[in-house]
């Protein structure tokens, strides 16, 4: 199964496979709650969207490839662990759900350039904090109330490094919530088109090193090595979470076993190969890749 079957990223916009996961989200959450739930989701999607197309006030265009269809494939994961959740365990509350839908909304909000603002890589670091900023500056436009923030808020800060003391202020139920976006998260990066440049990303984003390294060739391979790390805390940490996704899969699909691993390894296969082997190609695009945009 290749990337286009597990999620929606590509390399050029495309509303209809964006509205066709939106569709799926939907469907999934009517599977348990009413659908009068899920209009303010379809609402503020319709308005990000608006965000990423430059149609926003006060924003940019999104140029990077952390673009509405990143987005969607983060919340079509987290879609898929709660069904995977309700159809295994407790059913989560409902409020909770469209919350865990909005912070994967918003979760990446801050990594696009403010109108008038000068570029710099500080955006990488800083994305958690200008995404939460940018959700409390227009809770109006977006019609949510200070007691929901809060919680999108907590929510988006598992797309991070969250500390113990932020985990300690967490009930059972939000950290659920947050870890599974935490792990959707990791995965839309690393089976996406731009897997490289996710990858990279996620290794500065979590100030594993400095931008603009001498030696791409050896950040690569660190950022390898985070990649193992971050996947066996997924695959056998939180409360085997990362299992809601088979059951989704094998509920939903007939699968035996869910397919992003599968696409996750063979993604880091062919980088790990072409690390050993030197490969020119994979050189002259980490020569090319702009850190300054990611």
């Amino acid at each position: 199964m290749d990337n286009e079957d597990i999620g929606y990223q590509s390399k050029n916009f495309d509303r209809q496979k964006t509205y066709t996961a939106l569709n799926e989200i939907s469907k999934i959450f009517t599977y348990y709650y009413p659908p009068k739930y899920f209009k303010a989701v379809k609402k503020i999607f319709q308005t990000i969207n608006e965000l990423y197309s430059g149609n926003f006030p006060g924003y940019e265009k999104c140029v990077s490839y952390r673009d509405i269809d990143n987005v969607c494939n983060v919340l079509l994961i987290s879609a898929r662990m709660v069904d995977g959740n309700n159809l295994s365990k407790r059913k989560m509350n409902p409020e909770l759900v469209i919350n865990l839908f909005l912070a994967a909304l918003f979760h990446d909000t801050g990594s696009i350039r403010e109108t008038n603002e000068t570029e710099g890589a500080d955006r990488i670091k800083t994305r958690i904090d200008r995404s939460i900023s940018f959700l409390t500056k227009h809770l109006e436009e977006f019609h949510l109330t200070q007691a929901d923030a809060g919680i999108i808020s907590k929510l988006i800060k598992f797309t991070g490094d969250i500390s113990s003391n932020e985990l300690s202020t967490i009930n059972k139920d939000e950290m659920e919530a947050g870890y599974m976006l935490g792990i959707s998260y990791f995965i839309s990066q690393v089976t996406g088109t731009y897997y490289l440049e996710n990858l990279l990303f996620l290794f500065h984003e979590f100030g594993k090193t400095d931008t603009n390294p001498d030696n791409e060739f050896m950040i690569l391979e660190k950022s390898l090595d985070f990649y193992e790390i971050v996947m066996g805390k997924i695959t056998r940490s939180f409360g085997n979470l990362y299992d809601l996704l088979n059951v989704h899969f094998k509920k939903r699909s007939q699968m035996e076993r869910e397919p992003y691993l599968e696409t996750m390894n063979r993604n880091i296969k062919e980088l790990k190969e072409k690390i050993s082997g030197k490969d020119e190609d994979l050189f002259n695009k980490l020569k090319q890749i702009d850190f300054i945009r990611l």
